[in-house]
C-alpha cells in the first residue's frame, strides 16, 4: 500500500482486502442491530441496519474526512465494482 502501485483486480491481497471491507461492515451491521433499538414497530420487525447502507456511509464519511487520512494508503484496484 505505502508503494501506491495497483493490485489487479481478483489478485489474492485485492480479495483479502475486498472480503476483510465485507466482513467488517457486516460485524458493524450486526453489532449496531443488537444494540440499537428499532425506532418504530411495522409489525414485520421494522426497519433494522444493513450492509449497504452501512457501507455508502463509511465511503462517504471517509470522502468528508480526506483532509485528515492524506497520510493514510489506500489499495488501488481499478473495477467497476468498487
Amino acid at each position: 500500500l505505502d508503494k501506491k502501485e495497483e493490485i489487479p483486480f481478483g489478485d489474492p491481497d485485492e480479495c483479502e482486502i475486498r472480503a476483510a471491507s465485507i466482513l467488517a461492515v457486516h460485524i458493524i451491521v450486526n453489532y449496531a442491530n443488537d444494540k440499537i433499538p428499532l425506532e418504530k414497530d411495522t409489525g414485520d420487525g421494522g426497519q433494522r441496519l444493513n450492509a449497504p447502507v452501512v457501507d455508502v456511509y463509511l465511503w462517504r464519511r471517509r470522502r468528508q474526512l480526506n483532509h485528515l487520512y492524506k497520510q493514510t494508503p489506500f489499495h488501488r484496484t481499478r473495477s467497476i465494482f468498487y
